[in-house]
């Protein structure tokens, strides 16, 4: 699988989150709860965090010797940084308390699924076209199968993820 559809899969996996969190904290979601919000916006949060450090390996090994992709690595490097804050804030608030009022969380959680949205867009569009342009074809396969096995392991930590809040807010205090 190549590393353009494997990033694909992950940022629409990603993608869903957002779609799935902004339903339930605008009480769109038929079965969207307070509870339901925070079990979205914790498991977005512990995906994002991978999904950074993954795309920070990624990108860096093939880019490494290219100067034309310097601009697109800067620009990535601070949209990761902006992310991250945002994914801070998100989590302060959760950590405030389990009643955590939505209206609260709805701000933050609106501007991390807009950033998310515009970074991913930003960076198929400008991003993955110079990756593709790289010549060496050992770093092109080296970043496929990474990419292969990251999108694997995304899928098997959401469902991890999933599991851990579950038992976490289900747990006696």
């Amino acid at each position: 699988m190549s590393v353009f559809k494997s990033l694909a899969e992950e940022h629409g996996l990603l993608r869903a989150l957002g779609r799935r969190l902004r339903l339930t904290l605008d009480g769109r979601e038929e079965r969207g709860t307070p509870r339901e919000a925070r079990n979205i916006l914790l498991v977005l949060l512990q995906a994002l965090a991978g999904h950074e450090r993954f795309e920070d390996r990624v990108f860096a090994k093939p880019f490494a010797a290219s100067a034309a992709a310097t601009n697109a690595l800067a620009v990535l490097a601070r949209q990761h940084a902006a992310i991250s804050e945002l994914r801070a804030e998100a989590e302060a608030l959760l950590q405030e308390g389990a009643e955590t009022d939505l209206r609260v969380l709805r701000a933050p959680a609106e501007r991390l699924i807009r950033m998310l949205e515009e970074h991913f867009e930003e960076e198929e569009r400008d991003l993955w076209p110079q990756l593709n342009a790289i010549d060496d074809r050992g770093a092109r396969e080296r970043a496929d199968r990474e990419a292969a096995e990251r999108l694997e392991e995304l899928e098997r930590e959401l469902m991890s993820y999933w599991s851990a809040v579950g038992e976490y807010l289900t747990r006696d205090p």
